[in-house]
């Protein structure tokens, strides 16, 4: 059992599968509505990497291997070093081992027969200037950050077999979401905030539509010049990141 806040929750059991590194189901939507990285590209092939060497290398047991040298680590003085791969006769033989406990440092190499977590996973943005990139998610279902914060403290919206194990209920108190917000406010460049340079950007012509005819409307967007406007850019229809 873990407790959250005094809330005491249930442990659950974590599945252990492959999956791109970057892409995560939070559980926004079902799988067969929002198949993401789970599907196939115009030619059929799998939009997922770790599908696509799945099914293109004809190896049935290891698709691919990291050896020791083919990657490059960086010691606590800042000096590059080569981790050490498993010698011949090793039951890791090829793959990268950790010098402080002689196991690999990767779990091996990806099985044909593997399975995966991709289905339903989107790629996770980062957080540097949040403030500006609402609507948010995939869908743009949420127009605020205290509406993405409960979102995740619901732990999703679907128990989809793909769901990221990290996505649970959370139990955040008023107070923790509050101060959870105004953290994410806290990322946003002043400089991104006022357009200023190196932000600051020349005229913009961007499409609007079509009229009644099937003519392009455009919309100029005026220069903005290095020492950028002098009114903030807007969030997402002005809503206030608190706003629930």
């Amino acid at each position: 059992m873990n407790s959250i806040n005094g809330v005491t929750v249930p442990a659950q059991p974590v599945r252990v599968n492959t999956y791109d590194a970057g892409w995560y189901d939070v559980g926004l939507r079902p799988i067969l509505e929002n198949p993401g990285l789970g599907g196939n590209d115009p030619f059929g092939n799998p939009l997922s990497w770790t599908e696509y060497f799945q099914k293109v290398f004809a190896n049935p047991q290891n698709s691919f291997k990291v050896p020791g040298g083919g990657l490059t680590c960086i010691d606590a003085n800042g000096n590059p070093v080569v981790p050490p791969a498993a010698p011949i006769g090793s039951v890791f033989v090829g793959e990268v081992l950790d010098p402080a406990t002689g196991t690999p440092i990767i779990s091996g190499g990806l099985q044909k027969t593997e399975s995966t977590d991709v289905a339903g996973t989107f790629k996770t943005p980062q957080l540097r200037n949040v403030e500006f990139n609402g609507p948010y998610f995939h869908t743009g279902g949420k127009g605020t950050l205290r509406q993405v914060i409960d979102f995740y403290d619901d732990g999703g919206n679907f128990p989809n077999m793909t769901l990221a194990p990290l996505i649970r209920p959370l139990a955040l108190t008023e107070a923790q979401k509050k101060a959870l917000i105004a953290f994410l406010v806290s990322l946003t460049d002043e400089r991104v905030r006022f357009q200023q340079a190196p932000f600051d950007h020349p005229e913009l012509v961007v499409p609007a539509g079509q009229d009644a005819s099937g003519n392009d409307i455009n919309t100029t967007v005026a220069a903005v010049g290095a020492a950028g406007a002098t009114t903030p850019i807007s969030r997402f229809l002005g809503l206030s990141p608190f706003a629930p």
